[in-house]
């Protein structure tokens, strides 16, 4: 995670671990990079973790990191995966 978050820009949140429903693991990360011709875009990872299961979910856009990151860290707390 930390490499590509590395590739995509500065990064801003190094690998995290982030609070997760029923005793899951989310890690995240984050990295954000300034246009050419203006502007910011954004590179987000989330792996979720579980004894059996391994989700890894990416999140790209213009815009800053911090608002995209709040939006997107309060939508992956709220998910459930069955195993």
């Amino acid at each position: 995670m930390h490499q590509l978050a590395q590739k995509a820009g500065q990064v801003i949140r190094p690998v995290s671990e982030l609070a997760a429903p029923e005793g899951k693991i989310i890690y995240s990360s984050g990295s954000e990079k300034s246009a050419i011709f203006g502007g910011t875009s954004y590179f987000v990872q989330y792996a979720i973790a579980s004894p059996g299961v391994l989700i890894y979910i990416t999140f790209e856009g213009k815009g800053e990191l911090a608002p995209a990151m709040q939006q997107f860290d309060g939508f992956i707390a709220t998910q459930k995966c069955d195993e």
